[in-house]
């Protein structure tokens, strides 16, 4: 979620581009009895997350 701040802070000019970022994020929820099975129902768990910022084709 904070890939966007990440690249409204620092990028000048598009020869920065592509930009790739990714970061390892803790998540945890409570999810309801029965709506998840198997291995999915957990309380956390660690996701990975990237982004590419590019240029539009014109």
């Amino acid at each position: 979620p904070c890939h966007v701040q990440v690249f409204n802070q620092g990028l000048k000019s598009y020869k920065d581009l592509p930009l790739r970022l990714a970061e390892f994020g803790s998540c945890h929820r409570n999810e309801a009895s029965g709506a998840l099975h198997g291995l999915m129902r957990v309380r956390g768990f660690t996701q990975d997350d990237a982004h590419i910022f590019c240029e539009e084709d014109a």
